[in-house]
């Protein structure tokens, strides 16, 4: 692999089960052709400064549960977010037919499961927020669609 990143390696773990070498200089750590090796690189925080997830996305933060969204089924992305430990709470978005001008295009109900069929709208904080999510949070709010048709009518 030849990717890179700029920073400082904090810690080195060289294969599974064993712990990070993050007390050591990881410059004199030696690596085998063909071992697996997962080098964590950033940089550590001053004294005076708070750590924050303030403008990164949801799935920056969580970059699992991008991979788990399964956006024909609803169902499906309900078992693989409980898997990486997400509670959930569901809610429902309907087109609004009876909307007027100045009402939403959609209304919203939180439902306790989505049923079979059901396609996913999104995936959001606790709060419905897209960014600056919490990295402690383990509640994600997933909006669903009864179908694929009424999220097309939607335009997304």
């Amino acid at each position: 692999m030849n990717d890179r990143a700029i920073g400082r390696v904090f810690s080195v773990q060289v294969g599974s089960g064993q712990p990070p070498a993050a007390n050591a200089d990881p410059s004199g750590v030696r690596v085998r052709a063909g071992e697996r090796v997962e080098v964590t690189v950033g940089r550590q925080a001053r004294p005076d400064e708070r750590v924050t997830t303030r403008g990164l996305t949801l799935f920056e933060v969580f970059p699992k549960v991008d991979q788990a969204i399964v956006r024909d089924d609803a169902v499906a992305t309900g078992r693989a977010l409980r898997a990486l430990g997400f509670k959930l709470r569901w809610e429902l978005i309907e087109l609004n037919p009876n909307a007027g001008p100045d009402d939403p295009p959609t209304k919203q109900t939180r439902i306790v499961e989505p049923s079979p069929g059901m396609v996913v709208l999104s995936v959001l904080g606790p709060n419905g927020e897209g960014d600056s999510v919490d990295p402690f949070t383990n509640t994600l709010m997933v909006e669903v669609m009864t179908s694929r048709e009424a999220h097309e009518q939607l335009g997304h």
